[in-house]
């Protein structure tokens, strides 16, 4: 371990980093959190509508009473909205925060970049902790790019909703 720790104490005290290096590994720490992002939710949204789709299905039969049918329903349509909710807190509020951390380390090596080859440390790390702590202040620009995840959330909610409404609306006439 004393070998290691030199090793790590000559590479921060003399040339630093070489910036297209820890570029190429900021790049793949922050396509592996883009690409858990649209996993969590491609694969939500593929639950939301397999869920609906079984439960639609299931109580189609002729010999389900309609009040069971649309109660039923409705709690589906309730359930999957809270499901969905969870999801939006889930992405908002830690995973796409690891995924700005990363972006803005990276924004740091590229403006790095400009200057020379190197840079004297690692900030990836911080940058991710700082987004996840909600420090560093978001910008007007990060508002501006969220509205399509806002907009993603906020159209399936919406359907749910209709859903939801619709269903209670049966089971009660």
């Amino acid at each position: 371990m004393g070998k290691a720790r030199k090793e790590s104490d000559k590479i921060t005290e003399g040339e630093g980093f070489d910036v297209f290096a820890l570029w190429k590994q900021y790049e793949s720490i922050a396509m592996h959190f883009n690409d858990l992002l649209l996993k969590i939710r491609t694969q939500s949204l593929a639950a939301v509508a397999a869920f609906a789709t079984i439960a639609g299905v299931l109580l189609k039969g002729e010999n389900i009473s309609h009040e069971l049918r649309w109660g039923t329903l409705s709690a589906v349509f309730v359930a999957l909205s809270v499901f969905w909710v969870a999801i939006w807190i889930l992405d908002f509020t830690y995973y796409n925060r690891l995924l700005l951390g990363a972006v803005r380390a990276l924004i740091e090596i590229e403006a790095a970049s400009e200057r020379n080859g190197r840079v004297s440390k690692i900030v990836i790390s911080t940058r991710i902790e700082e987004a996840v702590a909600l420090r560093g202040g978001a910008t007007r620009e990060d508002f501006r790019l969220s509205k399509g995840r806002w907009l993603f959330y906020f159209l399936v909610f919406l359907l749910l909703l209709a859903l939801m409404a619709a269903s209670i609306w049966q089971f009660k006439h």
